[in-house]
């Protein structure tokens, strides 16, 4: 039973992250405003997620050192 729970959690876990997409996969509009209000970004991981019907896409990379997180919609405006 413990391991129905652990590898339901692990499934969960999966699907609230989303999932990696290579930087081609990402809108131009995204990846632009994030050179703008992040140009020192580094080391820049892209995830898409879609829920009910609308996809956003995080970017994940470090700035002067600091871990951020910054997410777009399909658009290519910044959310958060």
């Amino acid at each position: 039973m413990k391991n129905i729970w652990i590898a339901a959690l692990v499934i969960l876990m999966g699907s609230c992250a989303g999932e990696m997409v290579p930087q081609s996969q990402i809108p131009n509009r995204a990846q632009t405003n994030l050179q703008t209000q992040y140009p020192s970004a580094q080391n820049v991981e892209w995830s898409k997620k879609r829920k009910d019907k609308v996809t956003t896409y995080t970017a994940t990379f470090k700035n002067n050192g600091e871990k951020m997180k910054v997410t777009f919609n399909e658009q290519g405006n910044m959310l958060q």
